[in-house]
């Protein structure tokens, strides 16, 4: 009976830890960034301007980049580990000039550490938008995206996405049919 105690206490703290690990955590409804909100929107101001210059991906949904396991992507190309890959070899950064190459690798690193993990062109609201707080077992309604608008842009939001928070042009935005928790 003792085993069986043992084993139901484990399994119950089990499931408490993970489920406490990928809960969806109350600051990814606010916009809340290690730097300060000028500094990041700043460089996703900077960083939409490299994103534009990127080749349309004939491969993928969208021209975006991401993080996966550490690895940049490009639109649908593996560029290697971010500290570890030479920059001059990424095919699809071929049209940047050496400094923008830099500034892409720096501006995509910094985003990271401010819980942006992934850019990209969304077609249907043609807007860029990046990805925030992305979690492991990420759904639909947990879903959010930064935008960077000024207050008179934010009509281009209306068909699509609703703002959950706003400091600055940064706009924390969800899907109208999300349902937030």
């Amino acid at each position: 009976m003792k085993k069986a105690n043992s084993f139901m206490v484990i399994f119950v703290l089990t499931c408490f830890n993970y489920s406490c690990y990928y809960s969806n955590p109350v600051e990814r409804n606010h916009v809340v960034f290690k730097d300060q909100i000028k500094n990041v929107q700043d460089s996703l101001i900077k960083m939409r301007a490299l994103l534009k210059k990127l080749p349309i991906d004939i491969k993928g949904l969208n021209t975006r980049y991401f993080f996966e396991n550490e690895v940049l992507f490009i639109n649908s190309e593996p560029c290697g580990k971010i500290d570890s890959f030479k920059i001059d070899t990424v095919k699809v950064l071929s049209k940047f000039s050496n400094n923008e190459k830099m500034q892409f690798l720096i501006l995509a690193k910094y985003l990271q550490r401010n819980y942006i993990t992934c850019g990209y062109f969304d077609l249907s609201a043609n807007l860029w938008l990046f990805e925030y707080r992305v979690l492991p077992d990420n759904t639909f309604n947990d879903s959010r995206s930064i935008t960077i608008l000024s207050d008179k842009e934010d009509q281009l939001l209306e068909p699509f996405f609703r703002i959950l928070d706003r400091k600055n042009m940064v706009c924390l935005i969800v899907s109208k049919e999300a349902k937030i928790r």
